[in-house]
Parts: structure tokens; C-alpha cells; sequence
């Protein structure tokens, strides 16, 4: 027992990176795998394509018509005719339609990358989960081990009669409970295991999840400023969006302007046979000018409110997120800071109790002690075992929370493709 205290305090203090290395893997793995995440990155891709369909003319325009009754003109029949235009909207606007969709899709890439380290922070919490869940599994397979080696202390005493037989028993059920344990436990890592494979999208391994025996902390609290979180993916969105609503604005106000349409027209003209005159049977090449009249004003007033009030929600939806994330990194730094003087009571108690459970054993053997107070003080020693290991998961999973919520969104996102 002195020996596995001694672990627990070393696995404390244990240097940075360690235990890491498979984690590191798993979340590569999921990276590269985890369905939910390249659906947010094809969605990305898919709002990279926009960019060029909006910054592009419209299609242009060309006919053909046959005059079936030819008409005559000076310079003969005309017979058929060819038309070729072209619109263009006002200037400057295909630019701002373009603009419009590369924030749109920078917008959906912050998306891709909130999905990214919300995924990294899932395989975190799961991995951590585990690892305390295996930590449990060896606690309470030494405290069975220790109750056996009471029991035959028990029996022997009982069979010299200097000890009473409800001791054995005593000891007999502890075990019994214990193995009850040992048991959930065992199903837990089973559904755990599940779990965690779905998460990175991979067949099960028959290794199962392959756990570090040490995790060690983060050297040092997280360090991190609340103005950081203007920058969190989430928050970014809605800034991405806010602006694309400013610039749908100017688009919907040159909506309202003129398009201009540029063509041009050629006739086949037939020759007239009943007279010779310069220019007979010449065909008829007419450029061709166009302009769009917006005279129904309304629809462009309407869409020039419509991003205005857009611009007004993605405001307010930006500042909300703002306070949410705000309020979720107040709550895990405390639990985290909370999990951390836990862990701190936990090492003093296990060290208070294994000098006392060495103290009534001892106590026992001289017959100045009650064989309950053994399994008493044992148990103690155990729930504070137990609880160190908690708080221990506890920090690491708060830890990762915390690095999700003050994660920034990298600048330089890949848009220049296009």
C-alpha cells in the first residue's frame, strides 16, 4: 500500500508529455475520420464555390428568328436575323457579390474549425474518462488483494481464538462488494470503449483503447485573456457574418441601379431582282444598347432592410456568444481550480491514512484494536484513492474545456483558391 501511495503522489509530479504520444494518434485519427467533422469541411468547400458564381455575368443572351414572309427593305428581303447581348450590372457590384460570398464561406470555415477542436475536446474527455476508469479497475483489484490477505490475518486469529468469527465475515462481504465493483467498472471501459471508437470512426481494435498508465498535468493553469474569446470560432462566425450582411446591404442598394446591355444584331438580307443599286442584297450588322429601368422600388427597399436587420441579429448573436463562452470559461476555471485543491486534500488525507491504517494494524496484532476499525480505516484510505483519481480526470477534462474556449481562429484562411 505505501508503494501504490507513493505512485499516485509520482504520477502527480510527472513530467509534461507524458502519456501523450497515443493520445496524440487518437486524435489524428479522429481528424482524419470523424464523419461530423468533413461533413463541416465539404460544407466549407461547398461556400468556396459560391465565390465564383456570384462574381460572375450573367449569362449572355443570343436569338434567331426567320422571317417567314420576307420584308422588303431598299436593300432587299430581309431573311433571317441573329441577336447577341449581354447585361451588365451596375458597377462595382459583381465585386460586392464576391465579397459577400468569401465571407460567407470564411464564415463557414470558422465552423469547420469550432467542429475541429470541439472534436479534439470530445477524444480528450472520453481518453481521460477511460484512463481514470482503468485507474479505478487497479485500485480496486490491490484493495481485493489487501481484504484477502485480512481475511487470512482474520481466520488466523479466529483460529487461535484471539479473534471472533463475524471478523471473517466481515471481511467476506467487503470482498463481495468489491467485486460488484470490479465489475461495473469492467462494463463501464466496454461502453466507454464503444463510445470512443465511434467518435474517431474506427473498427474496434481487439487491444481495445490503448491508455497511458500516466497522464501527467499541464505544467502550469492555462494561460489566457477573456478579450481572447472575441476571436474563438464561434464568435468569429458571427463577426464573418455581420460583415457579409453589411455587404449584402451595399449589393441590395446597387440592385436598384440600372444594369446596362450591350449586343448586337445581324440581318441576311436577300438581293432585289427587280432593280441594280449599290449596297443590293447587303446584310445589316446594328450594335445594340440596352438599359434596365428599376422603377419598382419597393423590392429594393425591402432587401436593403432585410440585410440591415441582418446585420442588427448577427450583432446581437455575436455579443450573446460573447456572454456564453464567457460564462462557460468562468465555471471551468473554478471546477478546474476546485478539482485542483481536491487533489491537493486527497494527497494529505491518503498520507494521513496510511499512516493510520499502519498505526491499527499494528494496534491489532497487540490485541489493542478492533478488526473493524481495519477494514474501516482501509476503506478510507480507498474512498480517498478514489476521490484523487476523480479530481485528477476532473482537472485534465476542465484543462481541455478550457483550451477549446480561448482557442483564436487562425488568420490566413485558405480563400485565395479562388
Amino acid at each position: 500500500m505505501r508503494k501504490h501511495i507513493i505512485n499516485i503522489i509520482f504520477l502527480y509530479i510527472a513530467f509534461p508529455g507524458l502519456g501523450q504520444s497515443k493520445l496524440n494518434d487518437y486524435l489524428n485519427m479522429a481528424a482524419e475520420n470523424n464523419p461530423g467533422l468533413k461533413a463541416r469541411y465539404a460544407e466549407f468547400e461547398g461556400a468556396m464555390e459560391k465565390i465564383p458564381q456570384a462574381k460572375s455575368l450573367q449569362e449572355p443572351t443570343f436569338s434567331f428568328g426567320y422571317f417567314i414572309s420576307p420584308v422588303e427593305t431598299r436593300v432587299g428581303p430581309q431573311r433571317a436575323r441573329f441577336s447577341l447581348s449581354q447585361m451588365f450590372p451596375w458597377f462595382g457590384t459583381l465585386k460586392e457579390r464576391g465579397d459577400v460570398a468569401a465571407l460567407q464561406a470564411e464564415a463557414s470555415y470558422t465552423k469547420f474549425i469550432d467542429a475541429r477542436e470541439k472534436l479534439s475536446m470530445q477524444v480528450k474527455v472520453q481518453y481521460y474518462q477511460l484512463w481514470e476508469t482503468y485507474k479505478l479497475i487497479g485500485l480496486e483489484e490491490e484493495n481485493l488483494e489487501i481484504l484477502r490477505t485480512y481475511e487470512n490475518l482474520a481466520q488466523t486469529r479466529f483460529s487461535t481464538s484471539e479473534g471472533r468469527l463475524s471478523s471473517v465475515f466481515r471481511v467476506q462481504l467487503e470482498q463481495k462488494q468489491v467485486n460488484t465493483k470490479l465489475e461495473i467498472l469492467k462494463e463501464r471501459v466496454t461502453v466507454l470503449e464503444r463510445s470512443f471508437f465511434r467518435l474517431i470512426n474506427s473498427k474496434p481494435d481487439t487491444a481495445g483503447v490503448i491508455v497511458a498508465d500516466s497522464i501527467a498535468l499541464p505544467a502550469g493553469d492555462p494561460v489566457f485573456m477573456k478579450d481572447s474569446l472575441t476571436n474563438h470560432p464561434n464568435v468569429k462566425f458571427f463577426k464573418l457574418q455581420q460583415a457579409a450582411a453589411t455587404e449584402s446591404k451595399r449589393v441590395a442598394e446597387k440592385s436598384g441601379y440600372p444594369s446596362i446591355g450591350a449586343g448586337i444584331d445581324y440581318v441576311i438580307v436577300g438581293k432585289r431582282s427587280d432593280m441594280s443599286m449599290p449596297d443590293n442584297g447587303k446584310n445589316v450588322l446594328m450594335p445594340m444598347a440596352t438599359i434596365s429601368i428599376p422603377i419598382w422600388r419597393k423590392k429594393y427597399k425591402a432587401a436593403v432592410k432585410e440585410a440591415a436587420f441582418k446585420e442588427e441579429q448577427f450583432q446581437f448573436e455575436q455579443e450573446n456568444m460573447s456572454n456564453t463562452l464567457t460564462s462557460q470559461l468562468d465555471m471551468a476555471v473554478y471546477e478546474m481550480q476546485s478539482a485542483k485543491s481536491e487533489m491537493e486534500l486527497y494527497k494529505e488525507q491518503m498520507d494521513i491514512a496510511q499512516r493510520t491504517l499502519e498505526l491499527t494494524i499494528s494496534d491489532y496484532t497487540n490485541d489493542l484494536e478492533e478488526f473493524e476499525q481495519i477494514l474501516q480505516v482501509q476503506q478510507r484510505l480507498i474512498q480517498f484513492e478514489r476521490g484523487f483519481y476523480k479530481a485528477y480526470k476532473e482537472y485534465l477534462m476542465k484543462y481541455a474545456e478550457i483550451e477549446y474556449l480561448t482557442y483564436e481562429t487562425p488568420e490566413g484562411l485558405p480563400l485565395d483558391e479562388n
